[in-house]
Formats: structure tokens, sequence, C-alpha cells
């Protein structure tokens, strides 16, 4: 900063000093000596003018002056490099013997910020009504092919020069990419140790943040004081595509799904800057379903440690509050979030209608959450391979409108339905609860029973595993009932089943060892093997058993005994294994073959193939 104000100086009084000079000499060329010494005089630097000088009479004298470097008077270390200045002289004041600069213009300027590193103004120009006045200053260039334009006044060239170029004022408008930065403010001790104070607002397409800044450089890392206070951001505007809908976990292909790619983390960054930042939003907006309310957050970074702490953050009717934590010396992060009473089709508005034909919540909708994970690494895959913690996410009671599961398509759960040929009707589906728990370590994800919907015509439980190392998934989803077309072999077959393979290609098939265990106990007492009954030590509280030795344990009452709605639903189930092993038995096959043929038949009906 300090160097561009020298700048700015050097182009006004080498100007000046050269009209001067013009005055009394034929040719000012011949005394381009007299005026460096006259500029090194009263702006502090060494200038050495290259190029020509030229005076242009006209409505505005003018001299113009070629390839000027300036640099330090001490340390001769480079400062700028000016490759023409035009400037311009108001001509009133010139017929008084005073020299007012009207206008400066500059091209290919280059101010340095090391001996060899420097930044390039195309464009700048400079005017200022008096001596005492504020600099007028204009700004159009490109870095690195990105345009940037600022405009706006700085202190007058008097007051710069009275605090030896250590103290400005300014009142500067910047764009670039789309965004628009006004400051207004004091910068001090250009000298020695920066600060600068003032208040700022920063606009992107319709959304505007604001608040008061504090910098300072006095010590070996920057440090940042900041307010930042919005009504209204809109994610999708920062981005070419909108941020992924919350119930993409619904509608995501399930074939689609890929790794997080292998990322170095930029945890020296944190290294750079200590900052203390107080953020209130008061209307989020993460796409067109989903807006996020009063958020309240104070972010600290101080020796390398960063603290997010959300207060508050409204969601739904509810609130989600915690923290995020990192630290550069360990290479560590954390992350403890809670939501609590979210009506979640308040939060993604599109289930919150009678008018959506395929799904909407008519009542209940509360839904809880629970992410508290820890890890450490250099690396994405180091993280995900040393994580730990826990994943939880309940819904409470509900009543839901589903007819048509078109709109779900790709989740592997519809992939069951699909599978088992589930018949969507026009009914309520009354959800008793939902719990999805996850136990995180070694980058591995266990299910303890921990994956459950209880509704009174629809029951799921899985167990399992799904490894984010490798991308691998192991889920057994043991007892699955619902209204199944055409019943038979089929209906038993939903206990049964085993969802392996990758997040990139999901396989649902059959647990093979259980399904022959079930049809070969058929076979062998021609139907009289209870197969219904070894299946269906159906839990009669299954969201509670989810939840034991969690912070939710008693959050759902224990109900002893089994789900007798479960049982009823499989009598028919039972009448089919029985008139399967007569049939078989009639038939007078061979058991292994007869064994195989069924098996082969079933997972024809569930695969398709």
């Amino acid at each position: 900063m300090k160097k561009f104000l020298i700048v700015l100086s050097v182009i006004i009084i080498l100007p000046i000093v050269a009209l001067i000079a013009a005055i009394y000499f034929v040719d000012i060329n011949n005394y381009k000596p007299e005026i460096e010494k006259l500029v090194a005089k009263y702006a502090k630097v060494d200038a050495k003018i290259n190029g020509d000088m030229k005076i242009g009479i006209s409505l505005k004298p003018s001299i113009e002056i070629a390839d000027v470097s300036v640099s330090d008077q001490e340390t001769k270390n480079p400062i700028a490099q000016i490759g023409a200045a035009l400037v311009q002289f108001s001509i009133k004041p010139l017929l008084a013997k005073e020299f007012v600069v009207d206008t400066v213009q500059t091209d290919n300027t280059k101010i340095y910020y090391s001996a060899t590193d420097y930044a390039e103004i195309n464009n700048l120009d400079v005017s200022m009504e008096s001596y005492d006045s504020p600099i007028n200053v204009d700004i159009d260039t490109d870095v690195s092919g990105t345009n940037i334009k600022a405009k706006g006044t700085i202190s007058s060239l008097k007051k710069l020069m009275e605090s030896n170029f250590s103290e400005v004022e300014a009142d500067i408008v910047v764009n670039a990419m789309g965004y628009t930065v006004d400051y207004k403010g004091k910068i001090t001790d250009l000298d020695k140790d920066m600060k600068a104070t003032g208040n700022y607002k920063v606009e992107y397409k319709k959304n505007v943040i604001n608040g008061d800044v504090y910098v300072s450089m006095a010590n070996k890392i920057p440090y940042v004081k900041l307010s930042a206070n919005s009504n209204n951001i809109n994610i999708a505007d920062f981005g070419e595509q909108q941020s992924a809908s919350i119930s993409g976990a619904l509608v995501s292909k399930a074939d689609a799904s890929e790794l997080i790619k292998n990322t170095p983390v930029p945890f020296d960054y944190l290294k750079m800057v200590n900052a203390d930042v107080v953020l209130k939003i008061k209307q989020l907006i993460v796409n067109s379903d989903v807006k996020l309310t009063d958020i309240d957050s104070v972010i600290t970074v101080k020796n390398g440690v960063l603290s997010v702490n959300f207060k508050n953050i409204g969601a739904g009717s509810g609130k989600i509050s915690g923290m995020i934590d990192a630290n550069a010396a360990t290479k560590s992060a954390a992350l403890n979030l809670k939501g609590n009473d979210i009506i979640i089709q308040q939060l993604y508005t599109p289930i919150a209608s009678a008018s959506n034909p395929s799904f909407y919540i008519k009542e209940g909708g509360k839904t809880n959450f629970l992410f508290n994970l820890k890890s450490s690494g250099n690396d994405t895959d180091h993280l995900i391979s040393n994580a730990s913690g826990q994943v939880i996410l309940l819904a409470d009671s509900s009543v839901m409108k589903i007819s048509s599961l078109d709109k779900l398509r790709g989740n592997i759960i519809v992939q069951i339905l699909d599978k088992l040929q589930l018949k969507i009707g026009n009914s309520d589906m009354k959800l008793k609860c939902a719990v999805m728990r996850g136990d995180v370590a070694g980058g591995k994800v266990t299910y303890p029973k921990g994956i459950v919907v209880d509704a009174k015509d629809f029951y799921l439980v899985a167990d399992g595993t799904i490894n984010l190392n490798n991308d691998k998934i192991n889920l057994s989803l043991q007892p699955f009932s619902g209204n199944i077309t055409d019943t038979n072999i089929s209906s038993i077959l939903g206990s049964l089943l085993k969802i392996n393979g990758t997040f990139q290609n999901p396989k649902v098939g059959i647990n093979e060892k259980q399904t022959a265990t079930a049809v070969v106990g058929a076979i062998a007492t021609a139907g009289m093997y209870n197969v219904g009954d070894m299946m269906l030590s159906a839990d009669g509280s299954p969201c509670h058993t989810a939840l034991k030795g969690t912070e939710y344990a008693n959050y759902f009452p224990e109900v002893k005994g089994v789900r007798n709605t479960v049982s009823d639903q499989y009598n028919n189930t039972k009448d089919a294994v029985k008139n399967l092993g007569k049939n078989i038995k009639n038939l007078g096959t061979d058991t292994k073959d007869a064994v195989k043929n069924q098996l082969g038949g079933m997972l024809k009906g569930l695969t398709g193939n």
C-alpha cells in the first residue's frame, strides 16, 4: 500500500517539477537530473527518467513522461516502473502560478512487492482539485486474466506527505469477478506495522454482506477482526450448479456414487492468519427447496487452530448447533453437530404439499440428528481411514402419502422394493419411527441393526457395514415385510436380502445360506418347517434397539415381544412355503436340483436376470 502511494506521489510531483522547469528552460529533457533531485527531496525516493519528456499545449496543458524507474533511496530495491504517464493541469490555477493536477493517466505501471515480483496496472487515472483535496483514483487492470477495477478517493497529497506516506484515508469501490467491495476507513502505520480500520460491504448478485473490519500486521502473523452480517445469502449464486438437495440421499442414483478423490488438506492455511469473526445471516438459501434461517456463528483462528461455533442455525422450525475444529499442528479435525426438532417437510418444501403426486408428509415429520466425528491426516484418504465417531439420524411418528416411487429412483432401498414388486397403494403410510445409526471406526461405518423403518405396513431393519476406504457395501436386511403382489416364496426372501458390491455398482441379492436353509427345511418336512417363525423373531421396538448405547438410548420406548403385525403379514408366506415343499416332493425330483432350480427362479425374480 505504501509503495502504491509513493508511486501516486511520484506521478503527481514529477510533472509539476517538470512543468516548473519548462517555464524557465527551453528543453526540459536537458534538466532531467535536476528534476530527479527535486522528486527525491519531496517524494523521498529515487526516480530515474529513462525516456523523453514532452510538453503539450492545449485547453489543458500537459506533460508526457516515458519510462520512469522508482526505487528505494536506501536499499535501492525497485518500487515501481512506469511505462508512460500523461499529466494534465488545470489551466485557471496555472494562470495564477498554482499547479493543480487535473488528471494523471499511466500505462503499464509495475508496482514491486519484492525485488523481482510485481503487480501490473494497465491503466491508472488520478485526479485532484488541489494540493490539499482528496486524490481521485481510477484503476482498470487485468491480473492473471481477471479484470479488476477500483474507483474512489484517498487522502490528499498534502496529508500523504505530511504523514510521510504512513497514513491514508480511503473510500474505494473495487469490482472483480462479479464482486463489488466497498471499503471506507483508515490505514495507518504504513511505514512499519500496518493497521486498517473501517467498514465494508461485499455484493455479489443479490447477496450482500457488510460489517466492521480491523486488520493488524503488527505481529508475524496478520490478525483480522471482522463482523459479517447479511439478510440473505443464496448459495446457488456462488457456483455454476445449485448445491446438492437435502434429499440427495433419496434421489441420487445408486450407481453414480463416487468415492471422494484423494486431495491434500490445506491445514497450513490456518497458520497464515489469526482471526475473530462474528457471522450473522438471517436467511441462507441452500437451493430453491431448502432454506436455513437466523445463522449465528463465531469463527476463531489462533496459532493454526480453527474453531467454528454454530450457536444457532434455524432449520424447519428446529435448530442446528455445534462445533467444527481443525488443528494445523496435529493435522486433525473434529465435527460435532446436532439437529433438534427439525420438521423435515418445513425444511424441504417439496414434500410438504399434497400437490406432490408421489410423496408428501401429511403429519409429523420431526427429525433429530447427530454428527460426532473426528479424524486426522494430511489428505482426504487418511482422514477417511482415521475417522471415528458416530452418525445418528432419527425421525418421529409421521403420516406419509406415497403413491409412486418414480421420484426416488436409484436409491438402494428402492431397488429392493422394485425387486420385491412392492405394491404402492393410495393408503397412508403410518411411520412409527425411523433410525439411521452408524458407528464409525477406521474408515468403516457399522450399522448394528442401525437402519430402521418401522411403519404399520412396512418394516425394515438393516445390519452390516459400509467401508469408506474401498467403497464396499455389506448389508443384510432382516426382516422386511410389505404388501407383495402374488404372495409366494419371494415374500420370505425379503427377509433374506443382502446388499453388497460398491457404491458405483451396488448389488441386491439373496442371502444364499439362509435361503437354502429355509427352502431345504421346507422340502424335508413337506412344508411343515415353520420358516416364518424362524425369521420373525421380529423386534417389537427396533428403533429403541438401534439406539442402544447412544445418547438417544431412551428416545423411543422399548416394547417387549415380537411384532404381531409383521407375523400376521407372514401367514400367507408360511402357507406358500408349505405348498412349495409339497409340490417339490410330488415332483419327485432330486432335492439338490429342486433347491437349485427354486433358488435360480427366485434369484431371477429378484434380480430380473
